[in-house]
C-alpha cells in the first residue's frame, strides 16, 4: 500500500491541523475556540492510538494461534 493514504493517515493528519490550530488560535487570544480544536484533536488522537494498539493486538494474536496450529 506505498504511496496511498489509509483512512488512518488521513485521520492522523486532520487531528494533527486541528491540534496546531488550536494552538494558534490560543495564542491569538480566541481561547474558547482554540481549547476547542485542542480538546477534540487530543481525545481523537487518544482514540487513533487506541484503535491501531488494538489493531496490532489482534494481529499479534492471530499470528501466534497460526504458529499454534
Amino acid at each position: 500500500m506505498k504511496g496511498k493514504m489509509n483512512k488512518r493517515m488521513i485521520a492522523c493528519l486532520v487531528l494533527t491541523v486541528m491540534y496546531a490550530a488550536g494552538l494558534v488560535l490560543m495564542l491569538a487570544k480566541q481561547m474558547e475556540a482554540g481549547l476547542l480544536l485542542w480538546g477534540v484533536s487530543t481525545v481523537g488522537g487518544m482514540g487513533v492510538l487506541y484503535y491501531i494498539k488494538k489493531q496490532e493486538q489482534a494481529a499479534k494474536d492471530a499470528a501466534e494461534e497460526e504458529g499454534e496450529n
